[in-house]
């Protein structure tokens, strides 16, 4: 019905690279954050020009803020 765009060697190399299909792992996405925390805590979770913060710190200050929004 409509007329093709993309010639079809176009097509197929996009095609290529979009075949991206992967089994959803059955983890919560958070679950590899909590592993990793819990196995190094030390390691640098966030690297940045002016600051290093390890998972431990991390994870400490995302259940400080979550028990915060759980309280309101």
């Amino acid at each position: 019905e409509y007329p093709e765009l993309l010639p079809a060697a176009t097509r197929d190399i996009r095609a290529a690279v979009n075949a991206t299909a992967a089994a959803i792992p059955g983890a919560l996405l958070h679950d590899g954050f909590m592993e990793r925390a819990r196995r190094q805590p030390d390691a640098a979770a966030i690297i940045a020009p002016d600051a290093r913060i390890d998972y431990g710190t991390l994870l400490g200050s995302a259940a400080a803020i979550a028990h915060w929004l759980q309280a309101q």
